[in-house]
């Protein structure tokens, strides 16, 4: 877990810790999009 975006392990969206999960290939790979806007991260990424 990452000290910014902290996870929560609760059995049942994510049985395992994302590095467990990533670790195993235990997951679906899907097509994703990500992005972010001005309000996000501000502090940390200039826009």
């Amino acid at each position: 877990s990452y000290p910014f975006l902290p996870t929560v392990t609760d059995g049942v969206l994510l049985p395992k810790s994302p590095e467990e999960i990533l670790a195993e290939k235990s997951f679906n790979n899907i097509p994703y999009m990500v992005g972010i806007n001005k309000q996000e991260f501000g502090w940390i990424i200039p826009m």
